[in-house]
């Protein structure tokens, strides 16, 4: 913060992490009450509110500020986008099914895999099919680019449930610009990047994992027995500014 007075002298002061400030004289940058007026100026916000302060209302006063006299409410908050979200925000959830979702006119290909639906909606079953399993297969960990409007989610190593198109590295995209109609697409398989998910010795595909095509169908899946926790993506279900990091 800076401190400006009517004689053009210039105060500094620093907030703590609770973002407490004090222009004091157990601080060594006292006011004079013979010097106001006084402009204050917020200055130095974190890159996460843009450097800039949050809007103008009445409860947040704007980073710049005249006194006429001391007082011990003058204060500016700053907005963090991430943290910001719609009273009713659209829920993503998946759903698994058994078996290899990638043979041709299967009955495990045609199950959803990925569904949305209103946060508020707990009283019924109205809800939106983004994908079925075999664009996607089994998949968890998200990650949402606000901006764009796209969500991330990536390929996981689950018991009896098979691999989407990309396999045990893949990450697919879903374009939400129109949430009504959303476009699901193949985005990466991270293997092709030289990133080790055990592919090397975990079978090739899902038929290596004993699986067939039909939904009702029995299989052991003896690999992914084994393998849970140790082969695939791990999560990377976390983003900073609204862009999505993988890891």
């Amino acid at each position: 913060m800076r401190a400006f007075d009517v004689n053009g002298n210039v105060y500094l002061a620093t907030s703590d992490l609770n973002g407490a400030y004090a222009f004091s004289g157990a601080n060594g940058n006292a006011i004079p009450t013979n010097a106001y007026p006084v402009r204050v100026e917020f200055t130095n916000f974190p890159n996460w509110a843009f450097s800039n302060s949050g809007p103008s209302n009445s409860t947040n006063s704007s980073s710049v500020q005249f006194l006429s006299s001391p007082s011990c409410s003058v204060n500016c908050g700053a907005v963090n986008p991430i943290n910001y979200s719609q009273s009713n925000p659209k829920v993503i959830s998946n759903i698994y099914t058994n078996n290899d979702p990638l043979v041709s006119g299967g009955s495990s290909g045609a199950n959803m895999a990925l569904i949305s639906h209103d946060y508020t909606n707990n009283t019924d079953y109205n809800y939106t099919n983004l994908a079925n399993a075999s664009v996607v297969g089994s998949v968890w960990a998200k990650a949402w680019n606000k901006f764009k409007k796209k969500m991330f989610v990536s390929a996981f190593l689950k018991r009896h449930c098979g691999f989407g198109p990309l396999g045990i590295g893949g990450i697919y995209q879903v374009d939400m610009v129109n949430p009504n109609s959303p476009v699901v697409s193949n985005f990466i398989d991270v293997t092709t990047l030289g990133i080790n998910l055990g592919q090397s010795t975990f079978p090739a595909n899902n038929a290596g994992r004993g699986m067939n095509g039909d939904k009702w169908s029995p299989n052991t899946d003896h690999a992914a027995f084994a393998g849970v926790g140790k082969y695939g993506i791990g999560v990377w279900i976390y983003q900073m500014m609204g862009i999505p990091y993988f890891s």
